[in-house]
């Protein structure tokens, strides 16, 4: 309704009556509860505002909106409003012409005004030992979350040197037959994209941490490779990957994803029967879930020599994770997201520590161990 004309719910005006009244008067479907006492002064003068006794033959009719008669304060002041005639609470229609306004209108006052005169409990006051506790309390988190921070995006003192070592030539350090050199720890400066053999030593680095630790979940991890063969030749070429590992005895498995020219990382979950894959740019792949499955499926059956149910199992792409901003650390991201779930941890980190975590990686790596308490 443009402003300035009359509201279409008042019906059309009679004869010789001003519309100016209407100008800036709000229809009563218009009231909110969140403003009633604003809607309900303003009714207070609803008969000379609204020109009521115009609308009466309209009222009488049943042609325009009328208040509801159920609960008559609650629907004034909350603006229910309904179609039809006034209730017979009100002034009926048997009254009939000006004297049912007349009536209609003085009930209406008297319930806004009881309306109005209802008073409202005081807002809860402090006291000085409240003020006091509530004061310690904020600051003990305070405290807590810096501490937590400093712990989670720390380093050893020796760190400086141990980088410094990892930078030099001629370095290399090996875990389980997986080497790394000076060259593949200079993927790990800044700017540079993780290459397979710095992210294929971190998930030795997370397996080996949870064989030793038997309050973290027990963890399989397969290389970068493993993936784009199962991929391209299906599940006989990967079928003698695990002929050492007893898979369906772990309570996670965690697969490097490389998508030729992006890092991502899915993580099976068989305690709870469920395929995770994160990509840090938030990218989807139904297909990568869908060839982790099948692979389940086939290793069931290859080495336990049972089928499992499908229908039992839950497939998703997280987007409720840390997003890449850059396009080059999203092999960092990956070897974290790897990192927190191999420890049933919540994704405590961002873009903006990647050049922090970067240097925690080659800190790992180069002392062949991960760091404790990390976020």
């Amino acid at each position: 309704m443009a402003d300035g004309a009359r509201p279409e719910w008042l019906g059309p005006p009679s004869a010789g009556t001003s519309t100016a009244a209407y100008d800036s008067t709000p229809a009563p479907s218009q009231a909110t509860a969140d403003d009633g006492r604003a809607d309900t002064r303003s009714i207070l003068s609803v008969d000379s505002s609204l020109g009521f006794r115009d609308t009466v033959p309209l009222w009488q009719s049943g042609r325009v909106l009328s208040p509801s008669g159920s609960d008559a304060t609650t629907g004034l002041v909350a603006g229910a409003w309904r179609r039809g005639p006034a209730a017979a609470s009100g002034a009926g229609k048997a009254a009939g012409g000006s004297g049912a306004a007349e009536a209609w209108l003085a009930q209406l006052r008297k319930k806004i005004e009881d309306a109005l005169s209802v008073s409202y409990p005081a807002a809860v006051v402090a006291t000085s030992a409240y003020d006091r506790l509530r004061q310690r309390e904020e600051s003990f988190d305070e405290r807590l979350e810096k501490a937590r921070q400093q712990t989670a995006f720390a380093l050893p003192a020796n760190a400086a040197e141990v980088l410094k070592r990892a930078a030099a030539a001629g370095f290399v350090v090996e875990l389980n037959n997986v080497p790394v050199t000076a060259h593949d720890m200079a993927t790990l400066q800044d700017g540079k994209w993780l290459n397979d053999e710095v992210i294929n030593f971190y998930m030795q680095l997370i397996m080996d941490r949870s064989a030793k630790t038997p309050a973290l979940p027990r963890v399989h991890a397969f290389n970068t490779f493993f993936y784009s063969t199962l991929c391209e030749s299906g599940y006989a070429r990967v079928r003698r990957w695990t002929r050492r590992t007893k898979l369906f005895e772990k309570d996670l498995v965690i697969v490097p994803v490389h998508l030729g020219v992006h890092w991502c990382c899915a993580v099976i979950d068989l305690r709870q029967k469920s395929i995770v894959y994160y990509d840090a740019l938030l990218g989807d792949d139904p297909g990568c879930l869908q060839t982790l499955m099948g692979y389940i499926r086939d290793e069931s059956r290859d080495k336990c020599g049972a089928d499992i149910d499908e229908s039992e199992w839950t497939l998703r792409c997280d987007k409720r994770i840390p997003r890449q901003q850059n396009g080059y650390d999203c092999g960092v991201f990956a070897v974290m997201f790897a990192e927190y779930a191999s420890r049933d941890a919540p994704f405590q980190f961002s873009q903006e520590n990647c050049p922090f975590l970067r240097r925690r990686v080659t800190y790992e790596i180069a002392t062949v161990s991960l760091t404790p308490a990390i976020a």
